[in-house]
C-alpha cells in the first residue's frame, strides 16, 4: 500500500509530451536532494547526473521528463540525505494505444474442408489490450457480431461458407481500437448443383443447360454428356456455366 509520500501519475504516450514530478521539499538547506530511478541516480542537488537530455530540473527540485517513451514507466524516488524525511516515490505509468499484427504477417491462412484451423494475432499496448474477432460479411463488407475473444480463434470442421475475411480487433480504451484483417481460404472438392433439372425444347431449337459449380481451387469444366436415349450418348459444347471459388 502506498503511503502519503507516494504518487502515481499516468500519461499518454505522445500526449502530453512531458511530465512533471513535484517534490515537497522546497528548502533542503545544506542537505543533498537527489532523484533516482532504481539504483541509477538522475540528479544530485542541482547537478544533472544522468546523460539523458530529456530529463531536467524545473522550478527548484521538480523533475521533468520530455518526449515520453513507454520505457520511461516506473518508480522515481526523491530522496534527501537525512533521517527525518521519508523518500517520495513517484510511480509513472505510460498509457500506450493498442497496436495489432497478424500471424503470419501475410494474414493468409488456408484450410481444407472438414479440417481444423487457427487464426492468430498479437497485440501490444498499455494497459494490455483486449482482443476480439469478427467476420466480415460478404457483399456488404461490414463486420458481424463477435465470434471469439483472445489472440487465437480456433475453427473446427471448417466448411466452405466459413472462408472469407476475419478481423482481429485490439482495444485498451487508449485512443481508438485497431484492427487487422486475416483471410481464410477453404479448399474443397467440386460441389455441383443445377437450377433446372428438366428443360423443354424442340428439334432445331437451342437449349440452355445451366449448372453451378462451387470449388476451391477453381475447377475446370468439361463438356456435358447427354443421353439421347438409353443406348446413345453425345457430348455437346458448354453454352453457359457458373463457377465459384477463390478465383471467381
Amino acid at each position: 500500500m502506498k503511503n502519503k509520500n507516494d504518487f502515481c501519475t499516468q500519461a499518454d504516450h505522445g500526449f502530453p509530451e512531458w511530465i512533471h514530478m513535484l517534490t515537497r521539499v522546497s528548502r533542503p538547506g545544506t542537505l543533498v536532494l537527489l532523484w533516482r530511478r532504481g539504483s541509477n541516480v538522475l540528479t544530485a542537488a542541482q547537478l544533472m547526473v544522468t546523460r539523458d537530455e530529456r530529463i531536467r530540473l524545473v522550478n527548484g527540485y521538480n523533475l521533468e521528463i520530455s518526449e515520453l517513451e513507454p520505457q520511461d514507466a516506473g518508480d522515481y524516488v526523491c530522496q534527501i540525505s537525512d533521517k527525518v524525511n521519508k523518500d517520495q516515490v513517484h510511480t509513472v505509468e505510460i498509457l500506450v494505444p493498442p497496436s495489432v499484427r497478424a500471424i503470419p504477417p501475410t494474414g493468409q491462412v488456408t484450410a481444407r474442408k472438414g479440417g481444423a484451423v487457427t487464426l492468430e494475432c498479437k497485440a501490444s499496448g498499455n494497459p494490455v489490450p483486449s482482443i476480439y474477432w469478427t467476420k466480415r460479411q460478404s457483399g456488404t463488407g461490414k463486420s458481424a457480431a463477435k465470434i471469439g475473444e483472445g489472440p487465437v480463434l480456433s475453427l473446427e470442421r471448417v466448411e466452405r461458407q466459413q472462408a472469407g475475411v476475419y478481423q482481429c480487433t485490439a482495444d485498451n480504451n487508449v485512443g481508438e481500437p485497431v484492427t487487422v484483417d486475416m483471410r481464410l481460404d477453404v479448399l474443397y472438392p467440386p460441389d455441383i448443383s443445377v437450377e433446372k433439372s428438366w428443360i423443354h425444347s424442340g428439334e432445331g431449337f437451342e437449349a440452355q443447360l445451366e449448372c453451378i459449380v462451387h470449388a476451391d481451387p477453381q475447377p475446370t469444366l468439361t463438356s456435358p454428356t447427354i443421353a439421347m436415349n438409353h443406348s446413345e450418348k453425345k457430348n455437346i459444347p458448354i453454352v453457359y456455366g457458373k463457377q465459384t471459388g477463390r478465383a471467381g
